[in-house]
């Protein structure tokens, strides 16, 4: 018998308390076992969704707190929501930063990968502001990230183009490395991504010429 025939089984009997007192402590039992089948976590989220569309944010967190307290990794991670967009409440990056982590050792995959990428984009924003000093090694690790689509949309002309940045800053491996890429390229990809490279080769020898030849 479902959960819900149980109760609706429960209810036929309870109607009839007028000609079975007794039955009264079992309507009593029966209203308590209905309350905690529609307050469990997952219910409770979605009365927290429900208010979030509607607008009304301060109650989907009102909502989501206890439920997310009890180790909930949905209403964990719809707080993070809250926090990290400003909903409802004052947008702060420690507290959003506190609530994904939690949903994410509460098992949300979700924001387990939201936190790898936040990790890779600042690999990849640390990583560009060392290339611009002419660190090989830091454009092999752009050259990588590009080509193995981590964080960002995985792109292989611009992982052919850092990899040549390597190669002429270097980089004992980068040759290997842009004729691997090079592979499973066609002809016709092959081709314009050369032409990438001879048009950077192009613009940083001029700049180097521009920088050389301003007078001090």
């Amino acid at each position: 018998m479902s959960v819900i025939s149980r109760f609706s089984f429960f209810r036929r009997i309870c109607s009839s308390t007028a000609k079975y007192p007794f039955l009264g402590i079992i309507r009593g039992v029966v209203q308590v076992a209905m309350a905690l089948v529609i307050l469990t976590p997952p219910a409770q989220a979605d009365r927290g969704m429900r208010a979030l569309k509607r607008g009304d944010y301060q109650t989907a967190l009102n909502i989501w707190i206890p439920v997310a307290e009890q180790g909930s990794a949905r209403a964990q991670y719809n707080i993070w929501v809250l926090y990290e967009k400003g909903l409802g409440v004052r947008r702060e990056k420690t507290q959003a930063t506190e609530w994904l982590e939690r949903a994410a050792r509460s098992g949300s995959v979700i924001a387990r990968d939201r936190i790898s990428a936040r990790e890779a984009e600042v690999v990849l924003k640390t990583a560009k502001e060392r290339a611009r000093l002419g660190n090989a090694e830091a454009m092999m690790v752009i050259a990588n990230i590009y080509a193995d689509g981590v964080s960002v949309t995985r792109n292989l002309d611009e992982a052919h183009l850092w990899y040549s940045r390597a190669m002429r800053a270097g980089h004992p491996v980068a040759a290997n490395a842009l004729l691997r890429i090079e592979d499973p390229m066609t002809r016709g990809e092959t081709s314009k991504a050369r032409k990438a490279i001879k048009k950077d080769v192009g613009i940083l020898e001029q700049v180097a010429y521009q920088t050389h030849s301003t007078p001090n």
